[in-house]
Protein backbone atom coordinates (compact mmCIF):
# COMPACT_ATOMS: atom_id res chain seq x y z
CA UNK A 1 0.00 0.00 0.00
CA UNK A 2 2.63 2.33 0.94
CA UNK A 3 4.53 2.01 -2.69
CA UNK A 4 0.85 2.13 -4.27
CA UNK A 5 0.45 5.71 -2.51
CA UNK A 6 3.88 7.03 -3.73
CA UNK A 7 3.34 5.76 -7.45
CA UNK A 8 0.07 8.19 -7.28
CA UNK A 9 1.05 10.74 -5.58
CA UNK A 10 4.02 10.35 -8.51
CA UNK A 11 1.83 10.79 -11.37
CA UNK A 12 -0.68 12.59 -9.70
CA UNK A 13 2.95 15.46 -9.45
CA UNK A 14 3.80 14.39 -13.17
CA UNK A 15 0.22 15.36 -14.26
CA UNK A 16 0.18 18.94 -11.63
CA UNK A 17 3.65 19.59 -13.73
CA UNK A 18 1.77 19.21 -16.63
CA UNK A 19 -0.91 21.34 -16.48
CA UNK A 20 1.29 23.69 -14.92
CA UNK A 21 3.97 23.79 -17.98
CA UNK A 22 0.75 24.09 -20.07
CA UNK A 23 -1.07 26.99 -17.99
CA UNK A 24 2.79 29.02 -18.14
CA UNK A 25 2.84 28.40 -21.73
CA UNK A 26 -0.69 29.66 -22.28
CA UNK A 27 0.22 32.83 -20.58
CA UNK A 28 3.63 33.00 -22.52
CA UNK A 29 1.86 32.55 -25.91
CA UNK A 30 -0.63 34.95 -24.95
CA UNK A 31 1.16 37.39 -22.76
CA UNK A 32 0.75 41.14 -24.43
CA UNK A 33 -1.61 40.06 -27.63
CA UNK A 34 -4.57 42.62 -27.50
CA UNK A 35 -7.77 40.90 -27.28
CA UNK A 36 -8.83 42.93 -30.47
CA UNK A 37 -5.40 41.96 -32.21
CA UNK A 38 -6.00 37.92 -31.94
CA UNK A 39 -9.54 38.46 -32.77
CA UNK A 40 -8.51 40.22 -35.93
CA UNK A 41 -5.67 37.42 -36.87
CA UNK A 42 -8.26 35.13 -36.20
CA UNK A 43 -10.73 36.36 -38.72
CA UNK A 44 -7.89 36.24 -41.68
CA UNK A 45 -8.70 32.52 -41.16
CA UNK A 46 -10.11 30.78 -44.36
CA UNK A 47 -11.67 28.26 -43.25
CA UNK A 48 -11.63 26.68 -46.85
CA UNK A 49 -8.21 25.27 -46.06
CA UNK A 50 -9.94 23.06 -43.01
CA UNK A 51 -10.75 20.60 -46.17
CA UNK A 52 -7.49 19.44 -47.09
CA UNK A 53 -5.67 19.67 -43.36
CA UNK A 54 -8.79 17.22 -42.18
CA UNK A 55 -7.61 14.85 -45.16
CA UNK A 56 -4.28 14.91 -44.06
CA UNK A 57 -4.84 14.10 -40.37
CA UNK A 58 -7.01 10.59 -41.92
CA UNK A 59 -4.21 10.08 -44.22
CA UNK A 60 -1.42 10.39 -41.02
CA UNK A 61 -3.76 7.72 -39.07
CA UNK A 62 -3.69 5.37 -41.83
CA UNK A 63 -0.60 5.65 -42.92
CA UNK A 64 0.54 4.86 -39.34
CA UNK A 65 -1.45 1.68 -39.44
CA UNK A 66 -0.04 0.68 -42.14
CA UNK A 67 3.77 1.16 -41.12
CA UNK A 68 2.56 -0.90 -38.05
CA UNK A 69 1.28 -3.39 -40.10
CA UNK A 70 4.26 -4.07 -42.09
CA UNK A 71 6.40 -3.83 -38.57
CA UNK A 72 4.02 -6.63 -36.94
CA UNK A 73 4.63 -8.92 -39.95
CA UNK A 74 7.26 -11.01 -39.15
CA UNK A 75 5.22 -12.03 -36.18
CA UNK A 76 1.66 -11.78 -36.91
CA UNK A 77 -0.74 -10.60 -39.89
CA UNK A 78 -2.68 -8.31 -39.04
CA UNK A 79 -5.63 -6.62 -41.56
CA UNK A 80 -5.20 -2.87 -41.56
CA UNK A 81 -8.76 -1.88 -40.28
CA UNK A 82 -8.63 -3.13 -37.17
CA UNK A 83 -4.95 -1.75 -36.29
CA UNK A 84 -6.13 1.34 -37.87
CA UNK A 85 -8.93 1.44 -34.70
CA UNK A 86 -6.37 0.51 -32.22
CA UNK A 87 -3.75 3.54 -33.56
CA UNK A 88 -6.66 5.93 -33.97
CA UNK A 89 -7.74 5.05 -30.23
CA UNK A 90 -4.64 5.31 -28.70
CA UNK A 91 -3.64 8.64 -30.10
CA UNK A 92 -6.95 9.88 -29.25
CA UNK A 93 -6.16 8.63 -25.32
CA UNK A 94 -2.38 10.16 -25.93
CA UNK A 95 -3.59 13.66 -26.55
CA UNK A 96 -6.62 13.15 -24.18
CA UNK A 97 -5.05 12.01 -20.84
CA UNK A 98 -1.75 13.19 -19.13
CA UNK A 99 1.10 11.16 -18.78
CA UNK A 100 0.56 9.72 -22.50
CA UNK A 101 -0.56 6.85 -20.88
CA UNK A 102 -2.63 6.18 -24.17
CA UNK A 103 1.23 5.02 -25.32
CA UNK A 104 0.16 1.79 -23.47
CA UNK A 105 -3.00 1.22 -25.06
CA UNK A 106 -1.34 0.29 -28.71
CA UNK A 107 0.53 -2.96 -27.32
CA UNK A 108 -2.12 -4.16 -24.98
CA UNK A 109 -4.88 -3.96 -27.58
CA UNK A 110 -2.78 -5.94 -29.85
CA UNK A 111 -1.77 -8.45 -27.20
CA UNK A 112 -5.48 -8.75 -26.12
CA UNK A 113 -7.46 -9.32 -29.04
CA UNK A 114 -4.95 -10.20 -31.81
CA UNK A 115 -2.81 -12.75 -29.45
CA UNK A 116 0.30 -11.03 -30.52
CA UNK A 117 3.37 -11.27 -27.29
CA UNK A 118 3.14 -8.00 -25.36
CA UNK A 119 6.72 -8.51 -25.97
CA UNK A 120 6.96 -8.35 -29.58
CA UNK A 121 4.62 -5.23 -29.62
CA UNK A 122 6.71 -3.52 -27.25
CA UNK A 123 10.18 -4.42 -28.55
CA UNK A 124 8.42 -2.81 -32.09
CA UNK A 125 7.50 0.16 -30.74
CA UNK A 126 11.08 0.72 -29.05
CA UNK A 127 12.56 0.10 -32.58
CA UNK A 128 9.72 2.73 -34.10
CA UNK A 129 10.61 5.12 -31.18
CA UNK A 130 14.60 4.69 -32.04
CA UNK A 131 13.71 5.25 -36.05
CA UNK A 132 11.17 8.50 -34.91
CA UNK A 133 13.89 10.25 -32.86
CA UNK A 134 16.38 9.48 -35.31
CA UNK A 135 14.22 11.00 -38.38
CA UNK A 136 13.26 13.90 -35.83
CA UNK A 137 17.03 14.78 -35.33
CA UNK A 138 17.43 14.85 -39.30
CA UNK A 139 14.21 17.21 -39.73
CA UNK A 140 16.07 19.10 -36.99
CA UNK A 141 19.31 19.48 -38.38
CA UNK A 142 16.99 20.07 -42.01
CA UNK A 143 15.11 22.89 -40.57
CA UNK A 144 18.43 24.81 -39.56
CA UNK A 145 20.74 24.47 -42.07
CA UNK A 146 18.06 25.74 -44.88
CA UNK A 147 17.12 28.48 -42.80
CA UNK A 148 19.06 31.42 -42.31
CA UNK A 149 19.63 33.81 -39.59
CA UNK A 150 18.51 31.91 -36.98
CA UNK A 151 19.51 33.08 -33.54
CA UNK A 152 22.44 30.76 -31.91
CA UNK A 153 20.09 29.59 -29.15
CA UNK A 154 18.06 27.81 -31.72
CA UNK A 155 20.91 25.17 -32.84
CA UNK A 156 21.34 24.21 -29.02
CA UNK A 157 18.16 22.43 -29.84
CA UNK A 158 19.39 19.88 -32.36
CA UNK A 159 21.06 17.98 -29.31
CA UNK A 160 17.96 16.92 -27.45
CA UNK A 161 16.53 14.88 -30.26
CA UNK A 162 20.23 13.76 -31.02
CA UNK A 163 21.05 12.81 -27.60
CA UNK A 164 17.46 10.90 -27.80
CA UNK A 165 17.75 8.92 -31.19
CA UNK A 166 21.78 7.84 -29.90
CA UNK A 167 20.23 6.61 -26.43
CA UNK A 168 17.31 4.63 -28.25
CA UNK A 169 19.86 3.77 -30.59
CA UNK A 170 21.89 2.23 -27.81
CA UNK A 171 19.25 0.66 -26.24
CA UNK A 172 18.07 -1.43 -29.58
CA UNK A 173 21.58 -2.11 -30.05
CA UNK A 174 21.94 -3.73 -26.54
CA UNK A 175 18.67 -5.42 -27.15
CA UNK A 176 20.18 -7.26 -30.17
CA UNK A 177 23.54 -7.91 -28.89
CA UNK A 178 23.15 -9.32 -25.66
CA UNK A 179 21.89 -13.21 -25.67
CA UNK A 180 18.98 -13.84 -24.28
CA UNK A 181 19.91 -16.34 -21.95
CA UNK A 182 22.73 -14.43 -20.73
CA UNK A 183 19.67 -11.20 -19.38
CA UNK A 184 19.04 -12.86 -16.10
CA UNK A 185 22.77 -13.30 -14.64
CA UNK A 186 23.34 -9.44 -15.79
CA UNK A 187 19.57 -8.48 -14.17
CA UNK A 188 20.69 -9.59 -10.95
CA UNK A 189 24.05 -7.93 -10.40
CA UNK A 190 21.69 -4.63 -10.13
CA UNK A 191 18.28 -5.70 -9.10
CA UNK A 192 17.03 -8.59 -6.27
CA UNK A 193 16.30 -11.63 -7.34
CA UNK A 194 12.43 -11.79 -7.89
CA UNK A 195 12.36 -8.58 -10.05
CA UNK A 196 15.63 -9.52 -11.73
CA UNK A 197 13.79 -12.45 -13.21
CA UNK A 198 10.47 -10.44 -14.19
CA UNK A 199 12.21 -7.68 -15.74
CA UNK A 200 15.06 -10.25 -17.58
CA UNK A 201 11.77 -12.26 -18.52
CA UNK A 202 10.14 -9.13 -20.18
CA UNK A 203 13.40 -7.94 -21.49
CA UNK A 204 13.70 -11.19 -23.81
CA UNK A 205 10.25 -10.68 -25.23
CA UNK A 206 10.94 -7.25 -26.55
CA UNK A 207 14.44 -8.65 -27.77
CA UNK A 208 12.51 -11.29 -29.75
CA UNK A 209 10.45 -8.67 -30.70
CA UNK A 210 13.35 -6.39 -31.65
CA UNK A 211 14.87 -9.39 -33.56
CA UNK A 212 11.50 -10.13 -36.14
CA UNK A 213 12.29 -7.40 -38.41
CA UNK A 214 10.78 -7.45 -41.99
CA UNK A 215 12.65 -8.60 -44.92
CA UNK A 216 14.50 -5.76 -46.71
CA UNK A 217 12.01 -5.11 -49.12
CA UNK A 218 9.25 -4.40 -45.90
CA UNK A 219 11.98 -2.05 -44.41
CA UNK A 220 12.21 0.35 -47.12
CA UNK A 221 8.71 0.00 -47.22
CA UNK A 222 8.74 1.41 -43.73
CA UNK A 223 11.38 3.70 -43.94
CA UNK A 224 9.18 5.40 -47.09
CA UNK A 225 5.91 5.20 -44.96
CA UNK A 226 7.99 6.64 -41.75
CA UNK A 227 9.18 9.87 -44.24
CA UNK A 228 5.62 10.39 -46.05
CA UNK A 229 4.27 10.10 -42.42
CA UNK A 230 6.47 13.00 -40.58
CA UNK A 231 6.32 15.06 -44.07
CA UNK A 232 2.52 15.40 -43.70
CA UNK A 233 2.12 17.23 -40.49
CA UNK A 234 4.69 19.41 -42.12
CA UNK A 235 2.27 19.77 -44.74
CA UNK A 236 -0.19 20.82 -42.99
CA UNK A 237 1.22 23.39 -41.17
CA UNK A 238 2.52 24.58 -44.15
CA UNK A 239 -1.14 24.71 -45.59
CA UNK A 240 -2.23 26.76 -42.36
CA UNK A 241 0.22 29.42 -42.82
CA UNK A 242 -1.55 30.00 -46.33
CA UNK A 243 -4.79 29.91 -44.73
CA UNK A 244 -3.75 32.59 -42.71
CA UNK A 245 -2.45 34.57 -45.51
CA UNK A 246 1.05 34.24 -44.24
CA UNK A 247 3.71 34.35 -47.18
CA UNK A 248 6.19 31.96 -45.39
CA UNK A 249 8.62 29.79 -46.89
CA UNK A 250 8.56 25.66 -46.21
CA UNK A 251 11.77 25.87 -43.57
CA UNK A 252 8.82 27.61 -41.32
CA UNK A 253 6.41 24.89 -41.14
CA UNK A 254 9.47 22.41 -40.60
CA UNK A 255 10.55 24.72 -37.65
CA UNK A 256 6.82 24.56 -36.35
CA UNK A 257 6.91 21.02 -36.71
CA UNK A 258 11.11 20.86 -34.41
CA UNK A 259 9.33 23.23 -31.64
CA UNK A 260 5.79 21.44 -31.11
CA UNK A 261 8.15 18.23 -31.24
CA UNK A 262 10.58 19.49 -28.53
CA UNK A 263 7.91 20.93 -26.89
CA UNK A 264 6.14 17.17 -26.53
CA UNK A 265 9.10 15.95 -24.96
CA UNK A 266 7.56 18.49 -21.68
CA UNK A 267 5.09 16.71 -19.37
CA UNK A 268 2.04 18.12 -20.75
CA UNK A 269 -1.57 19.07 -20.09
CA UNK A 270 -4.27 17.41 -22.03
CA UNK A 271 -4.31 18.22 -26.00
CA UNK A 272 -0.45 19.97 -25.29
CA UNK A 273 -3.05 23.01 -25.16
CA UNK A 274 -0.19 25.73 -24.04
CA UNK A 275 3.53 24.09 -24.66
CA UNK A 276 1.93 23.42 -28.75
CA UNK A 277 1.37 27.36 -28.59
CA UNK A 278 3.75 28.68 -27.01
CA UNK A 279 5.90 26.33 -29.39
CA UNK A 280 4.27 27.75 -32.78
CA UNK A 281 4.96 31.64 -30.94
CA UNK A 282 8.88 30.70 -30.78
CA UNK A 283 8.63 29.23 -34.10
CA UNK A 284 7.09 32.12 -36.13
CA UNK A 285 8.44 34.46 -34.60
CA UNK A 286 12.02 33.15 -36.28
CA UNK A 287 10.61 34.62 -39.20
CA UNK A 288 8.79 38.17 -38.39
CA UNK A 289 5.37 36.73 -37.50
CA UNK A 290 3.63 39.09 -35.17
CA UNK A 291 2.93 37.14 -31.81
CA UNK A 292 -0.95 37.53 -32.43
CA UNK A 293 -1.02 36.73 -35.39
CA UNK A 294 1.31 33.36 -34.17
CA UNK A 295 -0.51 32.68 -31.43
CA UNK A 296 -3.74 31.99 -33.45
CA UNK A 297 -2.09 30.20 -35.66
CA UNK A 298 -1.23 27.66 -32.72
CA UNK A 299 -4.40 27.68 -31.37
CA UNK A 300 -6.37 27.11 -35.05
CA UNK A 301 -3.45 24.54 -35.78
CA UNK A 302 -3.65 22.46 -32.19
CA UNK A 303 -7.82 22.80 -32.39
CA UNK A 304 -7.67 20.98 -36.14
CA UNK A 305 -5.16 18.34 -35.13
CA UNK A 306 -6.78 17.80 -31.58
CA UNK A 307 -9.75 18.08 -32.96
CA UNK A 308 -9.29 15.44 -35.77
CA UNK A 309 -7.79 12.62 -33.37
CA UNK A 310 -10.86 12.89 -31.57
CA UNK A 311 -12.91 12.81 -34.20
CA UNK A 312 -11.03 9.68 -35.14
CA UNK A 313 -11.00 7.92 -31.96
CA UNK A 314 -14.51 8.45 -31.37
CA UNK A 315 -14.96 6.81 -34.73
CA UNK A 316 -12.59 4.25 -34.43
CA UNK A 317 -14.86 3.46 -31.15
CA UNK A 318 -18.01 3.08 -32.89
CA UNK A 319 -16.40 0.89 -35.42
CA UNK A 320 -14.98 -1.54 -33.26
CA UNK A 321 -17.92 -1.13 -30.54
CA UNK A 322 -18.49 -0.71 -27.17
CA UNK A 323 -16.50 -4.02 -25.58
CA UNK A 324 -13.91 -4.01 -28.56
CA UNK A 325 -14.74 -8.27 -27.79
CA UNK A 326 -16.62 -9.38 -31.21
CA UNK A 327 -15.80 -7.09 -33.85
CA UNK A 328 -12.10 -6.82 -33.26
CA UNK A 329 -11.40 -9.73 -32.05
CA UNK A 330 -13.61 -11.53 -34.38
CA UNK A 331 -11.78 -9.43 -37.27
CA UNK A 332 -8.34 -10.54 -36.23
CA UNK A 333 -8.62 -14.31 -35.77
CA UNK A 334 -10.59 -14.65 -38.94
CA UNK A 335 -7.58 -12.64 -40.37
CA UNK A 336 -5.18 -14.75 -38.99
CA UNK A 337 -7.16 -17.86 -39.62
CA UNK A 338 -6.70 -17.15 -43.20
CA UNK A 339 -3.57 -15.71 -43.28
Amino acid sequence: KPAMDGSLAGVALRACVGLALGGAGLYLAARGVPFAALVAALERFDARWLVPMLGISLAIQIVRAWRWRLELRPVARLPLAPLWVMVSVAYMLINLLPLRVGEFVRPWLCSRYAGVPIGAVVGNLVLEKASAATLIAVVCALALLTTAGLPDWVGVGIYLPTLVACGLTLLVGGLLLVRPERLPAMTKLILPSGVAERVASFARSVGQGLQSVPNARAMAAIVLLSMILWSLPVLSSYLLMHAFGLALPLQAALCVFVFIGLGSALPQAPGMVGTFQYACVLALGLFGVPQADAFAYGLVLNAVQLGALVLQGTLALCVAGASWERPVRLQLRAAMAGG
